[in-house]
């Protein structure tokens, strides 16, 4: 699990959601700042990422069982 964290962590930097792209601008993000990775307190999304992935894996697993 710890590893799938790093990852998303990974992937999220390359990717860089919120930084500003011209025409690629939703009104609503405008006061959105490009680092806002520094504002989120990451202890909190690290488990918040973590309860919401094991639930997945959890329904995952649920629907395996009813195919078989």
């Amino acid at each position: 699990m710890a590893e799938d964290v790093a990852v998303l962590g990974d992937k999220v930097r390359t990717i860089r959601p919120f930084q500003t792209q011209k025409r690629r601008q939703m009104d609503q993000f405008r006061k959105v700042p490009s680092n806002i990775i520094g504002e989120v307190r990451k202890e909190k999304l690290k488990e918040f990422i973590i309860r919401h992935s094991c639930r997945a894996v959890n329904k995952l697993e649920l629907g395996d069982n009813h195919d078989q």
